[in-house]
């Protein structure tokens, strides 16, 4: 299939939403990605009808599809349902589900204890394996990671925000005895898609910046409630904020230099950044599914070790997609937190890095000396 290579178009107005561009669409389109399927629908000029992204149905031919963003836009251009991924009834559970999330991460009284798939799906009137795939395909883990991560962050939230002891913080977050906690491995559990899509409508972003001295610079990393949400490397502070902004620009954005957990967040960065890294910073990200399966797979890579793209693709189930793990690797937005800094050429060469080369080689020879003295 040929791509549209046309130019991501430019939004305007104070609260603008994130428009997909073209080649955002087509790459959606050809690796059939479900997540998208919220974002928009395509119509196909040959049949009349409209379908999902995600639609398993042979792609027709670039010429004749149309992009719309809304079902009601297909409908009003004159396209009918397609019977076979059905975009009005999967949207529609997608709807629910994602309704069921957010009040889920907003109710910091929830009881999540005993909280099964079985009884989520019957909150959303869906099976369990249908509630396990709107959740796989569009926040990028299970019904059960996705509690997980809502426990633990309530853990954590009762340690610091309370006078509790450990032991009852884990019964208000929802444990039944800490064995439940410990060697629990740190959840991805990010912004929804909404959220994202507008532009992080809705969203307080915290965030602070540090002079570094060389090849750092500085850097400067910006938090919501969940985690850090963007970590960016410059010399330039005003810069960096702006790349902040034009990530999300929807979102409050407000300078937070005497934050204590964001600088205690960033203190953990700069010690990655020495080559120690600290897998306890808890993240909120948005991708695809494919994107949140590659980030994962970075942030269980032991420090010191380098993979190619196509080791990548493997460890995070998409062997057949290392353009699309390449793409997702440019698209972190969390410098060295998320560490794309370890996949190099197949051939071992270094290969691009979004912050310079200079710094993705001082980044692996920190992290190669760290390796040798432990």
């Amino acid at each position: 299939m040929t791509k549209s290579t046309s130019k991501k178009p430019t939004p305007t107005g104070p609260l603008r939403a994130r428009l997909l561009s073209e080649a955002e669409r087509w790459e959606a389109l050809d690796h059939r990605d479900a997540s998208y399927d919220v974002l928009f629908v395509l119509g196909v000029v040959t049949t009349g009808i409209y379908c999902l992204p995600s639609c398993p149905a042979r792609t027709p031919k670039p010429e004749n599809i149309r992009f719309f963003d809304t079902v009601q836009q297909a409908r009003e251009s004159g396209f009918r349902s397609c019977k076979r991924c059905r975009p009005e009834q999967t949207l529609a559970e997608r709807k629910r589900v994602l309704a069921l999330a957010q009040s889920m991460i907003a109710d910091d009284q929830k009881d999540f204890s005993g909280l099964t798939a079985a009884a989520l799906a019957r909150q959303v009137d869906l099976s369990v394996a249908r509630l396990d795939r709107h959740f796989q395909q569009l926040l990028g883990l299970s019904p059960r990671a996705f509690v997980d991560g809502l426990k633990v962050q309530r853990f954590k939230a009762e340690l610091t925000e309370s006078q509790h002891s450990v032991t009852q913080a884990l019964y208000e977050a929802g444990y039944g005895s800490s064995s439940r906690i410990y060697g629990q491995p740190v959840p991805v559990l990010g912004m929804l898609p909404q959220s994202y899509q507008r532009g992080g409508a809705g969203e307080e972003i915290r965030y602070v910046f540090r002079k570094l001295p060389e090849p750092w610079s500085g850097v400067l990393i910006g938090a919501t409630q969940v985690g850090v949400c963007f970590a960016q490397l410059g010399s330039d502070p005003k810069v960096l904020l702006g790349a902040l902004r034009d990530e999300f620009p929807a979102a409050c954005c407000r300078a937070a230099q005497a934050d204590a957990q964001l600088q205690g967040w960033l203190a953990q960065l700069v010690r990655c950044l020495k080559g120690y890294p600290d897998a306890d910073v808890p993240l909120d990200v948005f991708g695809t599914a494919l994107q949140i399966a590659v980030w994962k797979t970075l942030r269980q890579m032991p420090v010191g070790e380098t993979c190619s793209y196509g080791a990548l693709a493997r460890a995070a189930g998409h062997e057949k997609a290392v353009r699309a793990v390449a793409s997702a690797c440019g698209a972190n937005r969390i410098a060295v937190l998320i560490p794309c800094h370890r996949v190099v050429r197949g051939d071992g060469s270094l290969g691009g890095y979004r912050w310079e080369p200079r710094r993705k080689q001082a980044l692996l020879d920190a992290e190669a000396q760290a390796d040798r003295q432990t």
